[in-house]
């Protein structure tokens, strides 16, 4: 084992110690909600300068954390205490799992559960976490699948529409508005939120969990598409930065999907072209470990720049850690967005040790 490796292995040691030391008491992580008037707060800091104002909340209440950050530390599932972590977060998603396996962003204790719609993306990753734990859990593929527009796309929100959809688990979600019907017009009319949204990485990540079949076919087509027309920034009303969009889309590469070969060079391209020359992508720990991991997931690993691991290196925290940064937006206006350190963290504990982990495995090969 080479010294960068060794280094690497430590790493991903203190971040899962980091990881496990936060993690709520019900298995679930808490998130940080950043608010911002007239400009954006992307750093995720507190600030007033006038009319700009800049607040950061934290929010224990979040479905999305969790099933994120467990999906990164399955790729080191047998390492340190990646086992305990997993444990604890398998806990909490079953206990916030609604009828029939849907999920919602919010847990059963948020003040908004009852008025917030279920949706695909939670439901989608969620779904893709307790498959690959191996835990058994009512089928919800087909409820998923049949909340779609007629070209075979997946809507992001389980909410009336016009679209037909004779589904009763999308009947069941629908009907839940007519408890609150006040709150749930004052949600659809004050919030970025449409009923009719539709997103491609949520698109990428149903893929992800379901595979490639008849009915999931048209979903690689747009992945294509958005990448061969370079939209990557506005496919997608909540993941608006090109980093998080290449890391979702490329899972599904490494997946062995076929039909997305198109996308994987111009992928490529694009990550390669976006490190800087101290091996950072926009100076930050997130995207630079999503764009590792994009590579990781493209079968590029021999094309990371060895200044990007070293960047990741030298940005952890003593605590283990590394920096928080918006990952995902309220819709385009960004106003609103999500990110932490436990989410970051998360992300470069997959790039560290996936990395070391090849390096490692070529090196004890004759």
């Amino acid at each position: 084992m080479n010294q960068t490796a060794r280094e690497a292995y430590n790493a991903v040691q203190r971040g899962l110690n980091f990881l496990r030391e936060r993690q709520l008491s019900n298995g679930g992580f808490s998130t940080l909600t950043a608010q911002a008037i007239n400009c954006t707060n992307e750093e995720m800091q507190v600030f007033d300068y006038g009319d700009k104002k800049g607040t950061v909340e934290e929010d224990p209440y979040s479905v999305f954390p969790a099933a994120v950050i467990g999906l990164s530390l399955l790729h080191a599932a047998g390492f340190g205490c990646t086992p305990e972590i997993l444990q604890g977060i398998t806990r909490f998603l079953l206990e916030n799992r609604s009828r029939f396996s849907i999920w919602q962003h919010f847990t059963k204790k948020h003040f908004l559960h009852t008025i917030h719609p279920s949706d695909v993306d939670d439901t989608a990753l969620a779904s893709s976490f307790l498959t690959q734990m191996g835990i058994p859990f009512p089928d919800n593929r087909k409820a998923i699948l049949a909340n779609k527009t007629p070209q075979r796309l997946i809507y992001t929100w389980f909410a009336f529409r016009k679209d037909l959809n004779f589904h009763p688990v999308y009947w069941y979600y629908c009907l839940q508005e007519l408890k609150s019907p006040l709150k749930s017009y004052f949600f659809w009319k004050h919030l970025e939120c449409e009923r009719d949204d539709l997103d491609a990485v949520v698109n990428a990540n149903v893929l992800s969990y379901i595979g490639l079949n008849d009915m999931t076919t048209p979903i690689v087509h747009w992945m294509n598409q958005v990448i061969s027309d370079g939209v990557e920034h506005r496919c997608d009303k909540w993941y608006l930065k090109a980093s998080v969009v290449y890391y979702f889309f490329s899972r599904n590469y490494h997946l062995g999907f076929e039909g997305l070969e198109p996308m994987r060079q111009t992928m490529r391209e694009r990550a390669l072209s976006s490190f800087q020359d101290d091996g950072s992508v926009e100076g930050h720990p997130l995207d630079t470990a999503l764009m590792v991991c994009t590579l990781l997931n493209l079968h590029c690993r021999e094309d990371i720049p060895s200044k990007a691991i070293e960047f990741l290196l030298g940005q952890q925290k003593p605590q283990g850690s590394w920096a928080k940064r918006l990952l995902y937006h309220g819709g385009r206006k960004r106003i609103m967005g999500w990110g932490s350190e436990e989410l970051t963290t998360g992300f470069c504990v997959e790039a560290l040790f996936r990395h070391a982990e090849k390096r490692t495995v070529d090196n004890l090969n004759p």
